[in-house]
């Protein structure tokens, strides 16, 4: 049995979380096309904050959905993040998955309006949780980087 590499891992579950289905053979092309030549994407020059919510998020599952909140309003320029918005442009923009994040689902609007609240509560729940378990491994990435010689 093979083993899955790290990237073929993160592609299965971003686009998973994005968009509720596997990717297919463009996505995955495209996302890796992309990562190889984007050096921002770069997760060698991230802090070890932002490769541990890269690993992380790698595994996908409930987890990332609070990582990404998480990252959203705290780490925004994290390498996490910006592989998600890059692989949602990538989803949008590509026929058979843009279709997918279309999709609408039909329902009074009383049903849409329960659907919503139990989606932001669910966000807010997950936020928090993750606010009180990386909030302060965040904050120890940010003053070791702060006490960190700067290289000439």
């Amino acid at each position: 049995m093979s083993e899955v590499s790290p990237l073929s891992q993160e592609v299965r579950a971003f686009t998973r979380y994005l968009s509720g289905s596997d990717p297919d053979d463009y996505v995955r092309s495209a996302y890796v096309r992309a990562l190889t030549r984007l050096p921002e994407l770069d997760e060698s020059r991230a802090s070890w904050f932002d490769r541990l919510l890269l690993t992380v998020g790698r595994r996908g599952g409930v987890l990332l959905r609070p990582l990404d909140g998480y990252a959203r309003l705290f780490r925004p320029a994290s390498p996490l993040r910006k592989r998600l918005v890059l692989l949602l442009a990538i989803l949008e923009s590509w026929g058979p998955s843009s279709e997918r994040l279309e999709r609408f689902e039909p329902g009074s609007p009383a049903v849409t309006l329960a659907r919503l609240a139990a989606s932001v509560a669910v966000s807010i729940v997950g936020v928090a949780v993750a606010f009180v378990i990386l909030g302060p491994l965040d904050a120890a990435s940010r003053l070791l980087s702060s006490a960190a010689p700067r290289a000439a």
